[in-house]
Order: structure tokens, then C-alpha cells, then sequence
């Protein structure tokens, strides 16, 4: 113990007031950076939260953009599919129209009007009809197709054409009916085309037109298929051959003979090769 007078008494006491006083404020420093930090730990978790929703929300958005293309580029699709169909559609009625009219005059009837979207009234049109065998066409119809096929304009598609896919099946025939009429079909594996000839003396017949055209080769009959004609690098009708042939074929240039001619013709082929022999075959030749 230690005596002290009554102002070093009051001395001791303030100092003991202030650093009570100074502890006090310590501790309430102490609690509210502890209240501070723990409102900030609240602020970073709400924050990683939001942050974490807005991925997903941008992950869903670009789901659904992707979707959404993708349902775009299918309605494309299917609209050029539309379009594709409906221009076949156009080109089918073009041909049966046709085919109506090529009917019409081969039976000297008048043509029936092409039907709306539910077809033609009168049915589908019937294939047109074609003599059997060359004998209806002569030399000079095959000459006058090749003529007028060569002078229209026909030859650059065919030349494209024939540039893509080689060399075509080429046919020319007759059409049955009053009016003498013929077809020439130029036919590949992928695309074949099929034009229409007036062979008659009239100065207003029109020369080649395009009667039909498609992309089966089984949409045309088997004897459009048999091939008596060719279409050169040019994209040029020649059917010099068939003009040729028909010309040899023709009834007026073969030479009427009797019997004993006829049987003296014979014998004399048979004796001329039976005293014919094939030369003896040489490794040296």
C-alpha cells in the first residue's frame, strides 16, 4: 500500500477512467468491422450467385438461338422443296397438256381444255402413238428433221448438256395420225427431251418444237429408247445413217427378179462360198 495524497489520488482514477474508456471503444471498433466483413461475405455469395444464374441463362439463350436456326434452315428447306415440287407439277400439266393436243390431232378431234388442280376432265392423256418400225419415215423427212432440228436453238442446250453427260440415246420416228408428224427423243441417264416435227408441205408448219421433257428414262416408252440417230460435240442433230438405211431399205430400189433369177442368185452366193477359205493365220502377220 501506498499513501498518496488526494491529487495523485484523482490522477490515478482519471487514468483508470480513460483506459477503460479506451478499451470500450477498441471492442466497439472490434464488433462493427466484424458486422462490416460479414455483410461483405453476404455480398460476394449473393453476387457468385447471380453470376452463376446469368451462365445459365446465357447457356439456355444459346440453346434456343441454335434451335431457332435450325428450325429456319429446315423451313428452307422445305419451302425450296415446295417450290421444286411445284415447278415439277407446272412441267407434268405442260406435258399432258400436250400430249392432249398431240392426241387431238392424230384422232382429228379438237383438244379438251387442260383440267384445274384436279387434272384433266377427260383423264391422263395417252402416250402418242408411233408407227411400228422406219418404214413410215423416208429419206427425206430425216433430213428435213435434221435440218430443222440443227436450225433451232435447241442445239446449245443439247451441247451443254451433252458436254455434262456424254453421248445420249438419239430416236426418230413417225407419229400414227393424219398428219404426218415426228418425234425425236434425245435421252440421257438423268434428263431426256422429247421434240415434235411437222413434215408437212405446209409454208406455216412450224419446224422443231419441245414436246416434253424429264429426268426418269422410265417415264418414255421402251421403243423411244432405241437408238438410230446421234447428237455430235455441237450439240447438231445427225441421222445420216437412218437417211441412209432407209434409202437402201426402200421398195423402189430393190430389183424386182423372177423365180429362176432369184434361184441362180442363190446358187451362185452359195457356190461363191463354198469355194471361199479363210487364209491360213500367221504369227508373223
Amino acid at each position: 500500500l501506498v499513501t498518496l495524497c488526494a491529487q495523485c489520488a484523482g490522477d490515478e482514477i482519471a487514468d483508470q477512467k480513460q483506459v477503460a474508456s479506451s478499451r470500450s471503444a477498441d471492442e466497439q471498433d472490434a464488433t462493427s468491422a466484424s458486422r462490416a466483413r460479414s455483410l461483405i461475405m453476404k455480398m460476394i455469395d449473393r453476387a457468385t450467385q447471380e453470376h452463376s444464374r446469368l451462365h445459365e441463362l446465357d447457356a439456355l439463350v444459346g440453346d434456343l438461338a441454335s434451335r431457332l436456326a435450325a428450325a429456319q434452315l429446315t423451313a428452307l428447306e422445305q419451302e425450296e422443296r415446295a417450290r421444286g415440287l411445284a415447278a415439277e407439277l407446272d412441267r407434268t400439266r405442260e406435258r399432258l397438256r400436250r400430249a392432249e393436243e398431240l392426241l387431238a390431232l392424230a384422232n382429228d378431234r379438237p383438244a379438251p381444255a387442260a383440267g384445274a388442280e384436279g387434272g384433266s376432265p377427260h383423264g391422263p392423256a395417252a402416250a402418242p402413238q408411233v408407227h411400228p418400225g422406219l418404214s413410215e419415215l423416208t429419206p427425206a423427212d430425216v433430213n428435213a428433221i435434221q435440218r430443222a432440228f440443227n436450225d433451232s436453238t435447241f442445239i446449245e442446250k443439247m451441247r451443254s448438256v451433252r458436254r455434262g453427260l456424254g453421248k445420249p440415246i438419239v430416236n426418230a420416228c413417225s407419229l400414227a395420225g393424219p398428219d404426218r408428224r415426228a418425234l425425236l427423243t434425245v435421252a440421257w441417264d438423268i434428263v431426256w427431251y422429247q421434240f415434235l416435227f411437222d413434215l408437212s408441205d405446209k409454208p406455216e408448219a412450224p419446224g422443231a418444237a419441245l414436246f416434253a421433257e424429264g429426268m426418269e428414262l422410265s417415264e418414255i416408252a421402251d421403243h423411244f429408247k432405241q437408238s438410230n440417230a446421234m447428237i455430235d460435240d455441237q450439240g447438231r442433230l445427225d441421222a445420216s445413217e437412218l437417211a441412209l438405211s432407209l434409202e437402201r431399205d426402200h421398195p423402189a430400189n430393190e430389183e424386182a427378179l423372177d423365180e429362176a433369177e432369184a434361184q441362180a442368185l442363190d446358187d451362185a452366193t452359195e457356190e461363191i462360198w463354198d469355194s471361199t477359205s479363210m487364209p491360213e493365220f500367221r504369227w508373223e502377220d
